[in-house]
């Protein structure tokens, strides 16, 4: 990796530990559902996720005009999210019309 190609940004270390303590909160939180009562009653609390969120948010970077934030959001959000649901709705399709055929001969989608 060449050095114009590195990051010049730096990283605060602190706010990536309590980023990375929230993100294992929120795991450990959904892991009480396969154990309950196992955990403390501190980690049940509702401040994980908003911990995750303004910490993650802290640095928020504006964008140079509206129309470059909402650009910058439909190619990272929109397009990779209607590209999966087409991929899982034509996989349910085929896997539906396969179980279909295979069994009493009627087609349809669920």
């Amino acid at each position: 990796m060449s050095e114009s190609s590195i990051s010049t940004t730096r990283r605060i270390e602190y706010i990536d530990a309590i980023k990375g303590f929230s993100i294992l909160w929120v795991v450990i939180y959904h892991f009480n559902d396969f154990l309950p009562g196992v955990l403390p009653q501190w980690a049940q609390s509702p401040f994980r996720m908003p911990l995750f969120f303004f910490m993650s948010g802290i640095f928020f970077r504006e964008r140079k005009s509206f129309g470059e934030f909402v650009v910058k959001k439909i190619n990272t959000l929109i397009v990779p999210f209607i590209f999966f649901y087409c991929a899982v709705k034509t996989y349910q399709a085929c896997f539906s019309l396969a179980s279909a055929t295979a069994g009493k001969g009627e087609f349809h989608f669920d």
